[in-house]
């Protein structure tokens, strides 16, 4: 305190009472202007964090209506290229028909993704409740597969399911656990090397199943797996 008193008043000599007053004014007017600065960088992180979110928001609207307005020509096209591989517009040559084949599988993926992006939109905004009710695994895992079939077969990529949990169930939305499913079938699928495979197992463990999709394709590093959980980042 008295080498405090010496830098203030030029002196170390005993305390007076008015300079006690006059230290803890000092002391209060510091401690004021600090305040003063912690709340000034407060408002203003609070400022860039409400704009931070704000931008998200309107990026999440814009791309929630993009991906809506995209689906009707993904959907029209699709109807389309089945009207032209039936015949229902005039004979089509053997030749363009496996072309049109390929262009209306990869149209069918885009539609899909769209439809994904979609749903999820849906349940981040909370528009759409989960039902939860038991749901047949089995039954899921089985139709996944068939949908993805196709764009396997395109890609020259066999689906082996070794699963055989006949009569095993998990109490989840149904919907939801399907998108589950195909988003990681249609990634192992996507991400595989032609001419290889996808395996799908499962394995019961007292109240859970656990399922595993294997591909052989080019894997994801160490530094991105950090990423693995982030919103539209690939």
């Amino acid at each position: 305190f008295e080498l405090w008193k010496e830098q203030i008043f030029g002196t170390s000599d005993p305390w007076t009472e008015s300079e006690i007053i006059k230290a803890n004014e000092f002391a209060s007017g510091v401690t004021q202007l600090l305040l003063e600065k912690f709340l000034r960088k407060l408002e203003v992180e609070e400022q860039v964090h409400k704009e931070r979110e704000e931008f998200y928001q309107q990026r999440e609207d814009w791309l929630a209506a993009l991906a809506h307005d995209l689906q009707t020509p993904a959907i029209g096209a699709n109807l389309l290229f089945d009207l032209l591989l039936k015949g229902s517009l005039g004979e089509i040559p053997e030749h363009l028909r496996s072309i049109l084949e390929k262009l209306r599988d990869s149209n069918s993926g885009q539609l899909s993704r769209i439809l994904k992006l979609l749903e999820v939109f849906k349940y981040e905004t909370k528009s759409r409740a989960l039902d939860i009710r038991p749901v047949d695994l089995e039954k899921t895992i089985s139709i996944c597969i068939a949908e993805f079939e196709p764009f396997a077969k395109a890609r020259k990529i066999t689906i082996i399911s070794t699963c055989s949990i006949k009569g095993a169930s998990a109490v989840a939305d149904v919907d939801a656990l399907h998108q589950l499913l195909s988003s990681v079938l249609d990634n192992a699928i996507r991400f595989s090397h032609e001419s290889s495979k996808v395996e799908i197992s499962c394995e019961l463990s007292k109240s859970k199943v656990h399922l595993h999709v294997r591909d052989y394709g080019i894997g994801i590093s160490e530094e991105d797996q950090k990423y693995l959980f982030e919103r539209f980042w690939q």
